[in-house]
């Protein structure tokens, strides 16, 4: 990733560097704020790490990192000070946070993070090929749309979002074996019963051919989320008909993800075999 560093601390941002660079990540550092946002104006960059110091409040500066972007542009933004929490990190409008002085093994997570918030940018964006809208499931287009209008939402609000993925592990097998059309029938035989399970306000997209993500809005509690995922996990082994027309079953892999920190909170394997 490109990776810009604002901070006047030089013992962090060599620290900061040093460490990215090992990851093979191209890292520039600038210590003035002004000359950072230049550079943001010349060049796209995948994450911004910031100390907003001497400024008590880093809204503001978020908020001009924001403004000079084009539309739809979502840089992950890692606040990165001595008090930086979730409490400051969600009020400025930032991705997640990283504390001083520095920990080599956090901001090496941190950055999977960022890696894997970038990565999940460019698929959702990516039209190549769409799915029609099924058994309630909104088409990737449109799922996209609502993905960055959470992006957009944690920005402005702080509000958070969550994103489960179920994605058929065996789908190439079972393609392999019986074709491309048995394999999409056993695989959308599990949106029947993800869209009974789902909360109203929640949506089902699909964003691969054999993939579908559910997007959990506003959760009512922190561990709703992971009550959510294993919630589908354990009820998937009461459907015994998720397999392919000649019988095989279908493979299933959850994963949680968590938006805007990009966090991949759990991940669950679902044998299908163990129901058939």
């Amino acid at each position: 990733m490109k990776i810009l560093v604002i901070d006047r601390d030089r013992l962090s941002t060599q620290i900061i560097q040093s460490q990215l660079q090992e990851l093979a990540h191209e890292v520039h550092v600038e210590q003035v704020k002004n000359n950072g946002l230049d550079l943001m104006k010349e060049k796209p960059f995948h994450a911004v790490i910031f100390d907003p110091a001497p400024l008590n409040d880093p809204r503001p500066f978020v908020l001009g990192m924001r403004r000079i972007l084009p539309q739809g542009k979502y840089p992950y933004i890692l606040l990165c000070s001595h008090n930086a929490n979730q409490d400051l990190c969600l009020k400025s409008g930032a991705n997640d946070w990283l504390t001083k002085p520095i920990d080599p093994e956090q901001l090496k997570e941190k950055m999977g993070n960022a890696d894997r918030y970038a990565a999940l940018a460019e698929y959702m964006g990516d039209f190549e090929r769409d799915y029609d809208y099924h058994n309630g499931v909104i088409q990737k287009s449109a799922f996209n749309q609502v993905y960055l209008s959470a992006i957009d939402r944690a920005d402005r609000y702080g509000d958070r979002t969550f994103l489960i993925f179920f994605i058929a592990d065996n789908f190439e097998e079972i393609a392999a074996k019986e074709g491309l059309e048995a394999a999409d029938t056993a695989f959308q035989k599990l949106s029947t019963y993800v869209i009974k399970l789902r909360r109203q306000s929640d949506l089902l997209g699909q964003t691969g051919r054999n993939e579908y993500c559910l997007m959990l809005q506003r959760p009512v509690h922190d561990q709703e989320p992971m009550e959510a995922i294993n919630r589908y996990h354990d009820t998937l082994q009461m459907f015994t008909d998720v397999k392919s027309p000649a019988g095989t079953p279908v493979n299933i892999r959850l994963k949680l993800v968590a938006i805007p920190s990009g966090e991949k909170m759990a991940e669950r394997l679902f044998d299908g075999t163990k129901t058939s």
